[in-house]
């Protein structure tokens, strides 16, 4: 639904906050990662080591999600901020315009530059 993502800076980490909702009827039964990346051209890289564990959203419920953000690697730029729910590395489709999803089942939900310390 919606996210906040303060300052980025290269070399540090950050918190972002993920809005979700469940427009289901009921919880998910299996556990699938949240991938969050920044993408810039043909540069990507995974913000993410931990995910949330969506089988706690229970259908027609509203869940904000603390994710930490590891931009150590990642280099100064403006970049894409892309969130995807995986099985392994089979994408799950979310309920998002379909305009905001890569070949590769990732979902843009922001813009963001990472800046330098």
């Amino acid at each position: 639904d919606a996210v906040d993502l303060p300052v980025s800076l290269s070399g540090t980490c950050t918190m972002m906050e993920l809005y979700v909702r469940n427009e289901g009827f009921s919880k998910a039964y299996h556990k699938y990662d949240l991938k969050v990346i920044a993408q810039n051209g043909d540069n990507t890289y995974v913000l993410n080591q931990e995910s949330p564990d969506n089988r706690k959203w229970e259908g027609g419920t509203a869940y904000k999600e603390k994710i930490k953000l590891d931009f150590t690697g990642v280099p100064t730029g403006k970049y894409d901020i892309k969130i995807g729910l995986f099985e392994k590395e089979k994408p799950i489709l979310l309920a998002l315009k379909s305009a905001l999803k890569d070949q590769n089942g990732f979902y843009k939900i922001t813009e963001t530059v990472v800046g330098s310390i």
